[in-house]
């Protein structure tokens, strides 16, 4: 989801962004993807609850949750309201982590702590789980960390036609020395799959890596 002038969110938040047949996009792509994987960041920016099952599927995919922090709502509806309960990925750079991941398993939730700047470990500990299908949900730090790093196969734009204030770019620099240096300075190609226009002016484009 980005303004034309490539802004993620309005006032902090995108939910002011796309309409109704974005919110359907999104639920698609919840429904084929084995895992969605987001940023801990983008779950209390967006005030996320836990994944619901709904009427395309009674078992809908579990959300992986990235986190370099550790720092989480315990008492949010993420953590205690699901159909299927989230994975959580934390840094293992952060011995803060060791602390959070005890309260999480306590609460019966599964925690892995890895390198949450490399998204190669990310994807091959899903993938150990036996996830295939991954959708990466954002925000836009995770997004510009698999981009860097080559790991985006196909890309989602939904354009909204305005243009927002807003610092948050959708694709931010890299400002970590730890994702920065690892990540490889390179042009990966994209192909446009598919264009569609809504009748208030919003353009999904759908683009796959060449």
């Amino acid at each position: 989801m980005s303004t034309i002038n490539g802004r993620a969110s309005i006032a902090g938040s995108s939910q002011s962004l796309g309409n109704a047949t974005d919110t359907q996009l999104l639920l698609s792509l919840r429904t084929w993807a084995d895992v969605v994987i987001v940023g801990a960041g983008t779950i209390r920016a967006e005030n996320y609850g836990g994944i619901q099952a709904h009427r395309k599927t009674d078992t809908p995919a579990p959300f992986a949750v990235l986190s370099n922090s550790g720092v989480f709502d315990f008492d949010s509806k993420f953590v205690h309201s699901y159909t299927t309960a989230p994975i959580f990925l934390l840094s293992k750079n952060n011995p803060a982590n060791i602390a959070q991941a005890q309260k999480l398993k306590q609460r019966g939730l599964e925690v892995h702590r890895i390198d949450t700047h490399n998204p190669r470990e990310i994807i091959a500990t899903l993938r150990q789980r036996g996830f295939r299908k991954m959708v990466c949900e954002g925000g836009p730090s995770i997004y510009s960390l698999f981009a860097a790093h080559n790991c985006i196969d196909k890309f989602y734009l939904t354009l909204d036609p305005c243009i927002s204030s807003d610092a948050t770019m959708l694709f931010p620099p890299l400002y970590t020395a730890t994702s920065a240096s690892s990540a490889p300075s390179t042009r990966i190609s994209f192909a446009l799959e598919h264009y569609q226009a809504t009748s208030d002016g919003i353009l999904f484009l759908r683009y796959k890596k060449i």
